[in-house]
């Protein structure tokens, strides 16, 4: 687990098991000391002064990761799948958007009609997707150069973090 999930769970647990203690006086069970966690400092200084917003900010982590309020591996490993998906549809999208006739391809005449009419900034992205795409250099992109494309993509964000 990383160090971000374990400090996450940490302060997670040791806040929602702090404040079921107050509420049903529970004996209170030394939790993992704040200092500990290696948490960042804007966030200890919120936690220091609003604790009450912090539970509410821990509790809303909490149930980001998992609907039921269980955290687990295999929860984590979901919702970072899951955010790796919505990033990859993001990328399509951008170019599909130049997909013209729906084929799931940016044709070289697609490319020609989009040249016309796309804004100067479009423009030159969708000239730098091209160069970095097409791999059989035709001024097109195939579905297999989407596809690669968008992989690379995804492997190099996922070694940058």
């Amino acid at each position: 687990m990383s160090s971000f999930c374990r400090a996450l769970c940490l302060s997670i647990f040791a806040g929602l098991y702090g404040m079921a203690a107050a509420a049903q006086s529970l004996p209170s069970v030394p939790g993992p000391d704040i200092d500990d966690l290696n948490l960042p400092e804007n966030t200890l200084r919120a936690i220091a002064s609003n604790p009450e917003q912090a539970m509410r900010n821990a509790i809303t982590a909490l149930y980001t990761f998992s609907n039921d309020g269980v955290i687990n591996q295999a929860k984590l490993s979901a919702f970072g799948l899951r955010a790796q998906a919505q990033a990859r549809t993001a990328q399509l999208s951008g170019i599909f958007v130049h997909d013209l006739d729906g084929d799931f391809t940016a044709s070289a005449a697609e490319v020609e009609t989009l040249r016309s009419i796309l804004p100067t900034r479009e423009l030159g992205a969708l000239i730098s997707l091209i160069s970095s795409a097409d791999k059989d250099l035709d001024g097109a992109l195939s579905q297999a150069e989407i596809q690669e494309y968008v992989n690379l993509n995804q492997r190099g964000r996922a070694s940058e973090r």
